[in-house]
């Protein structure tokens, strides 16, 4: 309620008080006006107190509520800031190479086979991880690395690295699981982009 409104109301208390004290219990016409002052100051303070006073507090609490954005909003706020990130580092930051050739002759960044990005994590996370991919080499985890088309006696010749396949759950594979949600999102940021190109889904991290 507007302070106008209030007004008018004590206004119209104060002025039914005066005719029906006046009139009906015939009192002194000084005492009339000021016992009707008195009331009517009274009811504005108690108005003012109780009324007016917690409605302006509850708007501005409102006021400031809604100007602080919730943790969902926040959480979504930060998805869609990395997402632009992520894009414009890789536009920015990463040099052209020489595009892959392609059996029908096009080429193009979505009829690469791979692409390779640099310093894409930054130091320290790059660090962290190369530590934990060690761990799991000097743990013992990792196996000969297996040919899709295995050949008898040639699997080694050909391919004679060690992986190991890990989720980023594992116990020590904490960073791990921090690129690999780094590369999920910039796997829901480039899908729909890569020409008629449509992204299911990935593998396990390889170490």
């Amino acid at each position: 309620m507007a302070l106008g409104d209030a007004w008018k109301q004590i206004s119209w208390f104060y002025y039914q008080y005066l005719l029906v004290t006046a009139l009906y219990m015939l009192e002194p016409w000084e005492r009339t006006v000021f016992n009707s002052l008195l009331i009517s100051v009274a009811a504005m303070a108690v108005y003012t107190g109780f009324v007016f006073m917690p409605q302006h507090i509850m708007a501005i609490l409102h006021y400031f509520e809604k100007a602080r954005p919730s943790t969902e909003d926040d959480n979504e706020r930060t998805g869609d800031l990395l997402y632009r990130q992520m894009a414009e580092y890789s536009a920015d930051h990463i040099p052209e190479e020489e595009p892959c050739s392609t059996p029908n002759g096009t080429d193009g960044m979505e009829k690469k086979p791979g692409e390779r990005r640099d310093n894409f994590l930054g130091e320290k996370l790059g660090d962290r991880i190369l530590q934990e991919v060690r761990r799991v080499h000097e743990d013992g985890s990792m196996q000969d690395g297996q040919l899709a088309c295995q050949t008898l006696g040639q699997t080694k010749a050909i391919r004679g690295d060690k992986i190991a396949w890990v989720e980023g759950t594992e116990t020590g594979c904490h960073n791990i699981g921090v690129l690999l949600s780094r590369i999920d999102k910039l796997i829901t940021f480039a899908d729909g982009q890569l020409g008629s190109y449509k992204i299911r889904g990935r593998h396990k991290m390889r170490t």
